[in-house]
């Protein structure tokens, strides 16, 4: 404190540029090695002080920014990173922080469009790719997800954490093989704690799935032989495809199931799946739509199957009414909020445009 009294004096007799930018290195440091003690409203303190003294820092402004993201106070944090974007344009730092401020505000778009910038200024830093994969993960979007975690695990290929994130991004696409893999490089890596032995259970689950699979395909086969017009035994063998992922496979037995049986609700939904899988959004929503004309009372999993691919077909209006049903009848399901933030708030925005 001294030596920040002497300083102040000095500029009061003097009215000397350099004792000026003293007093502003000063709280420069002094903020810097506050956020490294955790002390953020101190250091916020400290970088008030430093904008103050020179608002055309624009590092200023984004280690005032970051405090504040820290803080939770995302709209001051909004300001103070426009500023520094503003002043540098080129600051790639100020964008990813943006792009977490607008992130945590559940402004995924425009948190995207800033971790891109960030990503656009400087190809090489692995973060960047790191947080717009989990944005696209969020928003179910997994071929987006999957490219940027891979392009992640090029720059840092020892980051477990981001092999696990992958994973789950394959088993959402029911692509085993390769959530299998990613599960056993998470284990090279990282053999102990509570996420490896989850990785563990998922590999020696998914191999026993994948094996019951092959067999069921095998007895399925041979009922068929002996009764051609067996519709459970398609059915039931075009499950046992869906489960190895075998989308054209299973597409051809759910048709065999309702030539035979027109008015079996399951082997819809089971069909309409496969197509959700294979991207042919138009034949899954008439597939979905058929089973609840055939179970209204169906598995309310319909809605929301439904209801991402109306989004998948920027049928917006439609997936709102789908994805609000769904958390109508499922309002004390874990992920209610995270929908409800990530689509409906998305679609009604489409709507708006």
């Amino acid at each position: 404190m001294k030596k920040i009294l002497l300083l102040a004096c000095l500029l009061l007799l003097t009215g000397c540029g350099s004792c000026n930018f003293k007093i502003k290195e000063y709280w420069n440091e002094k903020g810097m090695v506050l956020v490294r003690e955790g002390k953020y409203p101190e250091a916020l303190n400290a970088f008030d002080k430093v904008v103050k003294l020179d608002p055309n820092d624009a590092q200023a402004w984004w280690h005032k920014g970051d405090v504040l993201v820290n803080l939770g106070i995302l709209s001051e944090a909004l300001f103070a990173l426009d500023k520094a974007i503003a002043l540098d344009p080129k600051y790639k730092e100020a964008y990813y922080t943006r792009g977490l401020a607008y992130d945590r505000k559940y402004d995924l778009d425009k948190a995207m469009a800033d971790y891109t910038k960030a990503i656009e200024l400087d190809p090489k830093a692995a973060y960047g790719y790191g947080v717009r994969a989990r944005i696209y993960a969020d928003k179910n979007d997994w071929d987006k997800a999957i490219a940027d975690y891979t392009r992640y695990l090029e720059l840092k290929p020892r980051d477990a954490g981001v092999y696990n994130s992958r994973g789950i991004a394959y088993q959402s696409k029911s692509e085993w093989n390769k959530a299998i893999a990613d599960c056993e490089r998470y284990l090279e890596l990282e053999p102990k704690g509570s996420l490896a032995d989850q990785n563990r259970q998922f590999i020696e689950g998914m191999r026993g799935k994948l094996r019951r699979a092959d067999k069921e395909i095998a007895d399925y086969t041979n009922a068929i032989e002996l009764d051609p017009k067996d519709a459970r035994a398609y059915y039931k063998r075009g499950n046992a495809y869906a489960d190895k992922s075998d989308w054209d496979k299973a597409i051809d037995d759910f048709n065999k199931t309702i030539e035979l049986d027109p008015k079996d609700a399951h082997a819809y939904f089971g069909r309409g799946d496969a197509y959700n899988h294979k991207s042919d959004w138009d034949k899954a929503i008439e597939d979905y739509t058929k089973y609840l004309e055939l179970d209204p009372e169906g598995t309310v999993a319909f809605y929301y199957k439904r209801g991402l691919a109306y989004r998948k077909n920027k049928k917006f209006k439609e997936a709102l009414v789908d994805l609000e049903r769904y958390l109508e009848l499922n309002p004390f399901k874990s992920d209610a909020v995270r929908f409800r933030q990530l689509f409906i708030d998305d679609m009604k925005k489409q709507l708006e445009k």
